[in-house]
C-alpha cells in the first residue's frame, strides 16, 4: 500500500540500477576515505579556496600513507590546475583532518567547474566545484523586470519589448509547488500524509532536468541534471505547474515531478508574447543575488535575453500567458 519507493544503488535482483560506477561508489564507502571540508561548492574568484583535507580510517591498522591532492578545470574555456599532497597518519577506526587545501583564484576570469581528486594509497574520492568571477552586475538595460503581467508589462510587450517575470511566491502559491533541493528519499504518497500531522510535507520533486549546451547555459556551467551550484537557486525557487501549456513545450529549465503527480513544473521558461518576448524565473534571484552563484545566474539570464539567441518559438498572446498564470 505504499506505492513506490525510489531509493537504493540496487534494485531487487541485486543489479546496479546505473545511478553510479562501482569505482564511484567505493571513493566514499571504503575502509579508508578522503574527505574535503569546506562550508561551500560555489565560489567567488576573489575568494581564497581554504579547504580541510581529513581521512577516515577503518582498516585493521592505523593508517600512514600520504593524502594527495588535485584540483583542476573542467571547462574547454578555462586552464587551472594546482596540486600538492600532506603526510597523513590516523589511528584504526578513526576520522581527523590532516591538512588543508589553500589556492588562489583570481587566474579564473570565466565561470568554471572544477574537480578536486584526493588520493591516499589505492583509496580515492573526489568533490565538484564551481568558481565565477567577480564582476559588475549585468545592466537591465532594455529588460523591463516585474512581478507580475501588469498593465505595463503588457504595453511593453505590445511595443516589442523584453520582459523579465520573476513572480511574487505568495501570489503563485497555488500554481506552484515548494523549492527542494533534495530529492523524496522514501514515498510521496505516504509522507504527504505528515500534512495531518503538522509537519513539513516535502514538496514531492525530484531533481531539474535541462540542456546543458542551450545558450543560457554559456555563462553558467551545467550539466544535464542538478548539482550544488543549483542548492542556493532551488532553495529559493517556487517550480511553475506548466500543464496547461502544450504537450510540446519544454521549459528551459524543468523540475521532474513525483510519478504521482506528475506536473509539468518550470523553473526558468519563456514565451513569444504578442509583439515582444517573454523569461519566467521562479527563483528569487534578489534573495541569491549575494551568493557567486546566485549573481552569476542573474548575470548569464540577462546577457541571454540581450543577445539575439534570446528568440522563443512558443508563441502566446498576453491573454493566453495570463491565463496560465492564473490559479484554477
Amino acid at each position: 500500500g505504499q506505492g513506490s519507493a525510489l531509493v537504493g544503488i540496487l534494485d531487487a535482483f541485486m543489479d546496479s540500477k546505473g545511478i553510479v560506477t562501482p569505482e564511484t561508489f567505493r571513493g566514499f564507502c571504503a575502509p579508508v576515505v578522503p574527505l574535503a571540508l569546506m562550508d561551500t561548492y560555489c565560489y567567488s574568484n576573489k575568494e581564497e579556496l581554504n579547504i580541510g583535507l581529513a581521512l577516515t580510517n577503518y582498516e585493521e591498522q592505523p593508517w600512514s600513507d600520504a593524502l594527495c591532492w588535485r584540483l583542476e578545470s573542467l571547462s574547454d574555456s578555462v586552464t587551472f590546475v594546482r596540486e600538492g599532497k600532506v603526510p597523513a597518519h590516523v589511528e584504526q577506526g578513526k576520522a581527523m583532518q590532516v591538512g588543508e587545501l589553500k589556492s588562489t583564484l583570481t587566474e579564473i576570469d570565466k565561470p568554471a567547474q572544477l574537480r578536486l581528486t584526493l588520493t591516499t594509497g589505492n583509496y580515492h574520492n573526489y568533490y565538484n566545484l564551481w568558481v565565477y568571477p567577480d564582476r559588475t552586475p549585468e545592466s537591465e538595460a532594455d529588460i523591463f523586470i516585474c512581478q507580475s503581467l501588469d498593465d505595463e508589462a503588457r504595453k511593453r510587450l505590445s511595443q516589442g519589448g523584453k520582459i523579465l517575470l520573476i513572480p511574487d511566491h505568495k501570489a503563485i502559491e497555488e500554481q506552484s509547488v515548494g523549492g527542494l533541493f533534495t530529492p523524496d528519499y522514501w514515498n510521496y504518497a505516504m509522507f504527504k500524509a505528515f500534512r495531518n500531522a503538522g509537519r513539513e510535507v516535502s514538496p514531492g520533486t525530484l531533481s531539474l532536468l535541462m540542456d546543458e549546451k542551450h545558450p543560457l547555459f554559456r555563462q553558467f556551467p551545467t550539466e544535464c541534471h542538478s548539482n550544488w551550484q543549483w542548492w542556493s537557486i532551488v532553495r529559493h525557487a517556487r517550480p511553475f505547474i506548466l500543464n496547461a501549456t502544450r504537450h510540446e513545450y519544454k521549459p528551459l529549465i524543468q523540475v521532474v515531478d513525483n510519478v504521482e503527480r506528475n506536473h509539468k513544473l518550470g523553473l526558468l521558461f519563456e514565451f513569444a508574447v504578442d509583439n515582444g518576448k517573454v523569461l519566467v524565473c521562479m527563483s528569487n534571484l534578489e534573495a541569491i543575488r549575494h551568493t557567486p552563484e546566485g549573481g552569476q545566474l542573474r548575470n548569464a539570464i540577462l546577457s541571454y535575453m540581450k543577445s539575439a539567441e534570446f528568440s522563443p518559438t512558443e508563441t502566446l498572446t498576453s491573454q493566453q500567458l495570463q491565463h496560465i498564470l492564473q490559479p484554477r
